[in-house]
């Protein structure tokens, strides 16, 4: 919802401030990740990497907005500024949640068809509504599947 970022290049002003409305405007990506996590049934722990123009209001919604989408939590990575020190309590979060009982699961059985994994990522993960698929594709599908290789997980 913001002005555009383009890697290499200066952050837009906007983003030198503290901007609260704008930053609530990026919630939902954030929410959506956390939400694509959880469905493989393993603790989400979020990292925030903190820039000298982020302030403890930004930081807050943030951490907020995570755990009540379903993070362990949101931890700040000041790595760049701080050496290991700035990332130590992130990396305690990430050692935590790998210690905690998990439920993985890949979001459909390694039987199912290729098209019907690939729909099911494409609707569960991407939010799509379906998917169409070029002639191209049909045929690679055809392919991939007498090959046996319609067993394997698609990402």
């Amino acid at each position: 919802g913001g002005p555009k970022v383009v890697a290499g290049k200066p952050l837009d002003p906007a983003y030198q401030k503290e901007d609260l409305q704008l930053l609530e405007k990026g919630l939902p990506n954030l929410i959506q990740h956390i939400e694509n996590a959880r469905l493989f049934g393993v603790p989400v722990v979020v990292a925030v990497n903190k820039f000298t123009t982020d302030t403890p209001g930004e930081i807050e919604m943030i951490r907020e907005a995570a755990v009540k989408a379903g993070a362990e939590g949101a931890y700040l990575s000041e790595v760049w500024a701080k050496g290991g020190a700035g990332g130590a309590e992130l990396a305690e979060a990430i050692v935590a949640a790998c210690e905690k009982k998990t439920n993985f699961q890949f979001l459909y059985p390694d039987d199912w068809p290729i098209k019907k994994k690939i729909e099911t990522i494409a609707t569960r993960i991407y939010r799509a509504d379906g998917v169409d698929y070029e002639p191209a594709a049909e045929r690679k599908i055809k392919l991939f599947t007498e090959m046996g290789l319609d067993k394997l997980p698609i990402c």
